[in-house]
């Protein structure tokens, strides 16, 4: 199926720089990593996902303002961010992916960092960037399309995608245990899964982000790998890629000590994701790849931001990572893995 076009979740972190810390006793500490700061927002946006665009321009999404931006990541704080669309009625932008070059699917509704997510408000929609070039950047040649209403959706977060040419898209919802699959080709969003599992842990800390369930959600060869908040699970579900449908049951690969936040897996295979609290658990967190389900041991804190970090994406090479840090506002980059 041939989409229009258009063109990552939730954080919200306090920058802390102290050493980082083993997760257990047979990990292995990393080298403490410094990251740069690509940009700094003023206190009004607090930035949610952020998705590198095919030219290298950075897209940031905002969870308190119905914005997108684009930064370059090379120009730093000297530079103006630049509008690439508003969504005129709503208050939030979380999630971001990407289905085909400079078309995108976005998760828009409405959040507030006291209430939390309205019920009700939130859907995909389809942001087309292709007109959207330099030098003059102009925001009147973006459109968005709403696909799919999600109307029975609390929030939709962490989006991923399962199949982009037919068009399937997989949304968290951290209130309900849901995760929810937009099919654009149907104009439908239906229940992908729902679990006790998925949910929030009444256990877990108060607060709007506190008692959160499903968050980050990525799709690897055939699966719908999910981080969940105030459990701090890591796992999987199977998927059909043509349909989008589950073919099994929840199979958790570890159940951590500290809440999750979204992750990413890079081109290595190792997997870095990143944790609400604060130190010595915050911060960003690598499990090596092919890691055993049940163990922990290869996990690693890789760089210490304090709570509610959210990383984004790698750059292709496997090294570098984007996240946000959004109680400072910041954006910023860690080289994480390999040589640069």
């Amino acid at each position: 199926m041939e989409l229009p076009s258009l063109f990552a979740l939730f954080t919200i972190c306090s920058l802390c720089l102290a050493a980082p810390q083993p997760i257990a006793a047979n990990s292995a500490a990393a080298v403490p990593v410094q990251p740069e700061t690509i940009y700094t927002f003023n206190s009004s946006f607090i930035p949610e996902n952020t998705l590198l665009r095919n030219n290298n321009q950075l897209l940031v999404t905002c969870t308190t303002c119905p914005y997108i931006f684009q930064l370059d990541p090379t120009q730093g704080q000297d530079q103006t961010p630049k509008l690439v669309h508003t969504f005129n009625g709503y208050g939030s932008v979380t999630g971001i992916v990407q289905l085909q070059k400079d078309v995108f699917a976005v998760s828009v509704g409405n959040y507030t960092i006291s209430g939390g997510p309205v019920n009700g408000t939130w859907n995909i929609w389809l942001l087309d960037l292709r007109s959207y070039v330099p030098p003059s950047y102009d925001p009147s040649k973006v459109t968005a399309v709403l696909m799919g209403s999600a109307t029975q959706a609390t929030i939709i977060d962490g989006l991923a995608i399962v199949n982009a040419s037919r068009g399937l898209i997989a949304g968290t919802d951290f209130q309900q245990g849901t995760i929810w699959l937009t099919d654009i080709a149907l104009n439908r969003t239906t229940a992908l899964i729902t679990s006790a599992d998925l949910g929030p842990n009444a256990g877990g800390a108060t607060g709007p982000l506190g008692r959160a369930g499903v968050n980050g959600l990525k799709f690897r060869d055939s699966r719908l790998y999910f981080t969940t908040t105030s459990s701090g699970n890591y796992g999987y579900v199977p998927v059909n890629t043509q349909t989008g449908q589950a073919t099994g049951g929840i199979t958790t690969l570890f159940d951590y000590s500290f809440r999750l936040d979204d992750f990413n897996f890079a081109a290595s295979g190792n997997v870095y994701f990143t944790t609400f609290d604060s130190s010595p658990n915050g911060g960003i967190y690598r499990r090596a790849s092919g890691t055993p389900a049940g163990q922990n041991g290869t996990t690693e804190v890789i760089a210490e931001y304090g709570t509610n970090s959210v990383i984004a994406n790698d750059t292709g090479s496997g090294c570098n990572v984007i996240f946000s840090a959004a109680l400072r506002n910041q954006v910023l980059r860690a080289r994480l893995e390999g040589a640069c």
